[in-house]
């Protein structure tokens, strides 16, 4: 399950704008390099997946 919260966001101890149950999600951290999320979902939740989001 990933949360998503808007940018604003300061407290997290809440379950956000929605809580997205994708198809199938990696994290992928390569040596002291930045992370990528892969994520396989539904069109219907693409709105949630804007930049600027925290998830």
């Amino acid at each position: 399950m990933i949360s998503v919260h808007p940018p604003e966001e300061k407290l997290f101890g809440n379950n956000g704008l929605k809580i997205l149950k994708p198809l199938k999600a990696v994290i992928c951290k390569e040596n002291n390099e930045d992370c990528r999320l892969d994520v396989r979902d539904s069109l219907e939740n693409l709105e949630f997946y804007q930049s600027g989001n925290i998830l």
